[in-house]
Order: C-alpha cells, then sequence, then structure tokens
C-alpha cells in the first residue's frame, strides 16, 4: 500500500493534533510493524509530529498509516485521476498561524493541559485486512513541571493480533516508562532528552510545543453551527473539501477517493478539536484512516505520580 502524503504533514497528531494533528507522510510500502518493534523505537516520533508507518504507543498519539504485512509496494506509476474534492465555495476566513498562537499562549497562560488523540488505519486487500489503532492521553502541569502520556496501541491481522500500552511520566529533567506487552512489564527510567531509538520520549513539561498551523493549510472548513467543550462555547467547522486538489495527491500512488472532518474553535481563537477521516484506493487495496485530537481541561489539569516509579528508577537507564 502506498501512503497518502498530505501538505505540511495534513494535521499537525496527536488530532496528537495536538499531538499532532499528527504527520501523516512517509515511506510508501514495505511491511508493518509490529505493536512491540513500533513500542519499542523502531518507529521515529517527537513531540510535535511524527513519520511513521503505525501510530507509535510511545510518542504522544501521532498519526499514521499501515501498510499491508509484506506488501512489496508497487512500481512507480504516474498519480491516477482522482474525484474533484475541491471545494467548490471559499469557506470560513481561518488563519492557522493566528489559531496557533492563540491555543499556544492560552494553554501556557492557563498552566496545565490535556490532549486525547485517537487513529485508526485499515488496509484491505486480496490477502485480508490489516488493522491499526492507537490512543493517547497526555496530562500537562507547566507550573509544576510535571507530565503523564499514557498510549495504547493494538495492531490485528490475519497474522494475529499484538497490544502495546506504554506510560511515561516526566518530571522535572527524569523520565520514567512502564511499558506492558505479551512478553510482560518492563521499566525504565532516563535523564534528560532521548539518546537512542529505545531510549523514552519525554512528556514535553516547559511550553505547549505542538505546531498547529496545519490545520487550515489547503483545507477548506465551513461553519456549521456552535456547541459546547468544557463548558466553553466552539464554533463547528465542517470540511468542505481541499483548495488544490494536486497538493494532496502529488506523488502518490493512489488516488484519494474521500476526505472529511470537522474542527471546533473556542471564542478566544483556541483549537479545540480536529478530526480527519481520508479513503486512498490503490492497485494493492483500499486505505482508510481516521484521525482526532481533543485539547481539554486547560488551566485545570492536574498529574499524579504513578506509583510504579520507584521500580523503574531500579531498572536500568535506557
Amino acid at each position: 500500500m502506498n501512503q497518502l502524503t498530505l501538505r505540511r504533514g495534513l494535521l499537525v497528531v496527536a488530532v496528537v493534533l495536538l499531538v499532532a494533528v499528527a504527520g501523516c507522510s512517509g515511506p510508501s510500502g514495505g511491511a508493518t510493524p509490529t505493536a512491540s518493534e513500533t513500542a519499542n523505537g523502531t518507529a521515529s516520533g517527537t513531540e510535535n509530529a511524527t513519520t511513521t508507518p503505525a501510530a507509535s504507543t510511545d510518542t504522544p498519539g501521532e498519526l499514521g498509516t499501515v501498510t499491508e504485512e509484506g506488501e512489496p509496494a508497487p512500481p512507480e506509476t504516474e498519480t491516477e485521476s482522482a474525484p474533484d474534492l475541491e471545494a467548490n465555495s471559499s469557506g470560513a476566513d481561518l488563519d492557522g498561524e493566528e489559531l496557533n498562537n492563540a491555543t499556544r499562549a492560552a494553554v501556557e497562560d492557563a498552566g496545565s493541559y490535556t490532549t486525547e488523540s485517537r487513529s485508526f488505519t485499515a488496509f484491505r486487500s486480496q490477502r485480508g485486512q490489516t488493522v491499526t489503532s492507537g490512543t493517547s492521553t497526555t496530562q500537562v502541569d507547566l507550573e509544576a513541571g510535571q507530565g503523564l502520556r499514557i498510549s495504547d496501541q493494538s495492531v490485528a491481522s490475519q497474522r494475529g493480533t499484538q497490544n502495546v500500552s506504554t506510560t511515561v511520566y516526566t518530571e522535572g529533567n527524569t523520565s520514567y516508562r512502564q511499558r506492558i506487552t505479551s512478553q510482560g512489564t518492563n521499566y525504565s527510567t532516563q535523564e534528560g532528552a532521548r539518546t537512542n531509538r529505545r531510549g523514552i520520549i519525554p512528556v514535553n513539561t516547559s511550553n505547549f510545543s505542538q505546531n498547529l498551523t496545519a490545520v487550515t493549510a489547503g483545507f477548506v472548513w465551513e461553519t456549521n453551527g456552535t456547541t459546547t467543550v468544557d463548558g466553553d462555547t466552539v464554533t463547528e467547522y465542517t470540511l468542505a473539501g481541499l483548495e488544490d486538489q494536486d497538493e494532496f495527491t502529488e506523488g502518490i500512488q493512489g488516488t484519494l477517493t474521500d476526505i472529511s472532518g470537522t474542527l471546533s474553535v473556542d471564542d478566544d481563537d483556541v483549537i479545540r478539536q480536529v478530526s480527519l477521516t481520508r479513503e486512498v484506493e490503490s492497485r494493492t487495496g483500499t486505505s482508510t484512516l481516521q484521525s482526532q485530537l481533543a485539547l481539554s481541561e486547560i488551566g485545570s489539569t492536574t498529574v499524579e505520580e504513578p506509583e510504579w516509579t520507584s521500580e523503574a528508577e531500579d531498572a536500568d537507564s535506557s
């Protein structure tokens, strides 16, 4: 299967989207990594956005795609003609940079926040179906310098199902990790930033580092009423289409057959939720990719140290 490369990482993802909206670009073709391989650092990841074949459980809700296990990439061909997904209207007047700056300022002024991200990828071919799903919840107290990230990933195919759960707790310059797989539970601790692929990605407890400018890059959003999030009024937007479809299909060897999404922005121009669903058809099969990111509990998030950190301190450093 070939990945859909979306401009500027699509929605930088956790969706992630505060993790992103996490990036979806990456290498095409290749085998699907197992859940344990991904969690052990086979795929790269950062606090802002990642390029991964699957949503990693050791990163803050990255969004990605999955390939058919062992499926070789088809030969390079010209991009197939796609249906017209471009919007006929100009849509709402949204500025991604302004929304991103407003979101960062509001979160840092409030001193704490929570993000929840979800990703789902299903690839269907004559060989069967491979499904990768991931969830990640990140709680950060900037004033206390504490952060907790709980991530779960499941990879299911005709070969079976693998699940990985990873929890990272960061306080000051020290990070602790608990990883639970079918092989058991292991712990590790680390000072400072990750220095190798198996190291811990600390929770960013110094600032709100997510880059959300891409939520408007190439997308046409239309106003769709108001609702409330955490008691705050938000304006809801619906994805009406793309400004220039060619920019979203350049270089792919499949057809973007459908794309839809929602975006919620409060009265202070803070992005509270964004979700995206897209479908891609290629010569090897059909892919459905979904990603979502929600920002909540701004100013009211508290972080508690897990009971297992003492066990992590006794473990070998990563």
